[in-house]
């Protein structure tokens, strides 16, 4: 079941989905050679969403900082996916939509495949408790020369430690001017 959502996961993060979607994972008997039934997809929206998401950005000496607030808005536990709430005040994925005029900033960072998460791999939030990271949009993201403005907002898609639910977090956007004089040296072979 892990590696079916996981899959899942990967294709609706690179895809352009305009709501949020909760996904709900039927479970398959240890008898089942495989899964027979297709996962069923339920639309909802942010307000539907178990976790409210939170987005502020300040410029301040050419760096953009991002703080994200994951605050849990439903009357059960929920989860966030550490690794795509940047919990460890680090962006290694691709999480963050960031656009000037209309088109997408690029994500400067290796694509990289990782292991199916574990019960570790999550923050468990109970009703009404949150959890707060800040990090830095330029290490992840080519900001282009001179001045420009941006738009921003964070959208990821999350499970939970057992696989069996999906959710699209979307946070509010968030508008900046930035005024970038010289690209910094690139960390990563470009494109």
């Amino acid at each position: 079941m892990r590696t079916t959502l996981n899959t899942i996961l990967k294709m609706l993060s690179s895809a352009a989905v305009a709501g949020v979607l909760t996904v709900t994972a039927p479970v398959a008997s240890a008898s089942t050679a495989f899964i027979e039934s297709a996962l069923s997809v339920k639309e909802s929206t942010v307000a539907d969403q178990p976790i409210k998401v939170t987005l502020e950005v300040s410029v301040a000496g050419g760096n953009v900082s991002a703080t994200l607030t994951f605050k849990n808005v439903s009357t059960v536990p929920a989860f966030v996916d550490k690794l795509r709430g940047c919990l460890d005040g680090r962006i290694k994925v691709n999480v963050f939509a960031v656009t000037s005029g209309g088109k997408p900033v690029k994500f400067t960072l290796p694509m990289a495949k990782r292991r199916a998460p574990g019960p570790e791999d999550f923050l468990r939030l109970g009703p009404g408790e949150s959890a707060t990271t800040t990090v830095r949009l330029n290490e992840a993201y080519r900001f282009l020369l001179g001045s420009h403005n941006y738009v921003v907002r964070y959208e990821a898609f999350h499970d939970n430690p057992s696989g069996e639910e999906l959710h699209q977090l979307i946070s509010n956007e968030v508008s900046f001017v930035l005024a970038v004089h010289e690209q910094p040296a690139a960390r990563w072979s470009a494109d």
